[in-house]
């Protein structure tokens, strides 16, 4: 599905919600946040690669599985060896959860940040050390909190 229907089916959601208006597609006005329809859209704008799978049905009206399809992606090109397009997914998962409502937040917590441990072991200790290096300040502390809670 090409961007400009994404961006008619976001068009048509936030029409629906009187609270919410935005100016251009991923540009919330107010102090409103980014919801999981604006989050979607988001990440299949900047990684063209998985807009097929984002703009699906289910996955499109879902915070949690947007960011599976997400945390799949940079699975996968991590065990590609592609550490750029490693990093780009982070700083986008770092976009998304600094402007996401709490859902949003959630699924990057719950999803994203609770793949680090796949990733990790898809990969050498040198490249695990680098992309620890590159990862976004926010990500790498939610990480951190994740592998010191109890339990996990």
């Amino acid at each position: 599905m090409p961007l400009f229907q994404i961006a008619i089916v976001y068009e048509t959601l936030i029409i629906k919600n009187p609270v919410r208006h935005a100016i251009g597609p991923y540009i919330p006005i107010n102090s409103f946040s980014m919801n999981q329809y604006e989050a979607a859209a988001q990440i299949a704008d900047e990684i063209p690669e998985i807009q097929k799978e984002i703009v699906r049905a289910p996955v499109f009206g879902s915070a949690y599985l947007s960011v599976k399809v997400l945390a799949a992606y940079t699975c996968n090109m991590l065990q590609q060896h592609q550490l750029r397009q490693v990093q780009r997914c982070m700083l986008l998962a770092e976009k998304i959860y600094n402007k996401g409502n709490q859902l949003v937040k959630t699924a990057i917590e719950n999803v994203f940040i609770f793949s680090f441990s796949n990733m990790k072991v898809s990969c050498s200790r040198q490249e695990w050390l680098e992309i620890q290096g590159k990862m976004p300040a926010v990500l790498f502390s939610l990480y951190i909190q994740q592998v010191m809670k109890p339990g996990v």
